[in-house]
């Protein structure tokens, strides 16, 4: 499989705080990434960076054979772990701006996914639980039919129900579709599934890089147990 992610000796800092320390990965085409660790430990700055929303201190970042930043951006979706969407727009309104400011939006096939979901297109997003927003954020990025989709957080503080909503959606988009997705996550359980490889961040620096099914043949051990073992208690 093609690359289409490169990170060369990637560092970010924040003043004197280091965010990333010499971050050195290749990710392929088709895989689906777990981005995991505990909060704080520059999963989030990675995706930014990733995104083109924020510039590393130093190093290079490469998507699709290009540098990150806005000629990509229309390749890459990236859904934050914080709220985007004004609280005041109905999801019909939503919609109807997408298509009108992204000219690949599928239009219907969001609507039928928001449908299948059980969203009402005149429901305001403000009336939305945090579980329904995080769907509603999910179906938006993959309507954009992206290459890479970048997903940070998109099961933290939700129901178990709209986990999994959210798990089979994901499913639905990536399986078989050689789709690239970065999911990151201060845990594993419940969503491990999903994931073809995992990368384990720690006080900014990458302290495991490996294929799920390796590690399982390698060492005998879930994701689950891996995580618990590199990071004890830490969320």
């Amino acid at each position: 499989m093609s690359e289409v992610i490169k990170v060369s000796n990637l560092y970010k800092k924040y003043g004197t705080v280091v965010a990333l320390h010499n971050v050195n990965l290749k990710i392929k085409k088709g895989e689906i990434v777990g981005i995991c660790g505990p909060n704080g430990s520059g999963k989030s700055t990675f995706l930014r960076i990733l995104s083109g929303i924020v510039k590393p201190t130093t190093g290079y970042v490469e998507i699709l054979g290009g540098v990150a930043g806005r000629k990509a951006r229309k390749h890459i979706a990236y859904v934050s772990e914080n709220d985007i969407y004004y609280k005041w727009m109905k999801i019909g309104e939503l919609l109807s701006f997408l298509r009108s400011f992204y000219p690949s939006f599928d239009y219907e096939k969001a609507k039928m996914l928001l449908e299948d979901e059980g969203l009402d297109l005149n429901k305001k997003v403000g009336e939305l639980s945090k579980g329904y927003r995080q769907r509603l954020k999910v179906i938006m990025a993959i309507s954009n039919s992206p290459e890479v989709i970048l997903l940070d957080e998109p099961f933290s503080g939700i129901d178990m129900l709209s986990r999994e909503r959210i798990l089979n959606i994901l499913k639905e988009f990536l399986i078989g579709a050689e789709k690239t997705a970065l999911i990151s996550s201060h845990f594993v359980e419940g969503i491990e599934e999903i994931f073809s490889r995992v990368i384990f961040f720690k006080e900014g620096n990458v302290v495991l890089d490996e294929d799920c099914e390796a590690m399982r043949e390698k060492y005998g051990k879930s994701v689950k147990s891996m995580y618990f073992e590199v990071f004890g208690g830490l969320s």
